[in-house]
């Protein structure tokens, strides 16, 4: 919206207050840069890239502080109750009706920024996630490889295929023999899976 309304020639006079042109042209030009920023961010929430999306949350914040100063010159020029309440409504005691003026307009302002500074927050921790997690993926083979066990191999009782083939006390390589198809060689470990 700002970019649309925006005039380098004359000031924008919106709600009763005035923008000068060189504040709509920095309004507009920063939103521009908005754009292509958003864009990269998005980009970087969906393939989690952390580096877009630190940009995104640097211009985020950036954009959250420069909304804030709209507010405190709002409040700090006083100009609001001259906007919005009418003259004749002034006179009648300027101390509550601008009061409540004013506090309509921080009860708002801070509703708004508070939500802001929520959305930045969410870009924040969705980057740090994503440095702290870069492939969730792989973090369900990462349990399964934690609790794999190396235990030792533990001959088995009673006659073995090797044991037929070789005799009770044969050893194939003794005799160089290669041991029968599927039986192996000597293992002394073996891994377990839960």
């Amino acid at each position: 919206l700002s970019i649309a309304v925006c005039s380098s020639a004359r000031p924008l006079r919106a709600f009763g207050l005035v923008f000068p042109p060189e504040a709509q042209v920095f309004i507009a030009s920063w939103a521009f840069v908005g754009l292509p920023l958003t864009v990269l961010g998005g980009v970087g929430a969906l393939h989690r890239i952390e580096g877009n999306l630190r940009v995104f949350f640097f211009y985020s914040a950036a954009t959250f502080v420069l909304t804030l100063t709209l507010p405190i010159w709002i409040l700090s020029t006083n100009s609001l109750c001259d906007v919005v309440v009418d003259p004749a409504l002034q006179r009648q005691g300027t101390a509550f009706v601008c009061g409540f003026a004013d506090t309509f307009v921080f009860t708002w302002s801070l509703i708004l920024l508070l939500t802001h500074l929520y959305l930045v927050y969410t870009v924040w921790s969705l980057a740090e996630d994503i440095r702290l997690i870069p492939n969730p993926e792989l973090m369900m083979y990462e349990d399964a490889l934690r609790a794999a066990k190396t235990i030792p191999y533990e001959e088995e009782a009673g006659p073995t295929v090797s044991n037929m083939v070789y005799g009770l006390h044969g050893d194939a390589s003794a005799r160089g023999q290669m041991p029968p198809p599927m039986q192996g060689g000597p293992r002394s470990t073996r891994t377990a899976y839960p």
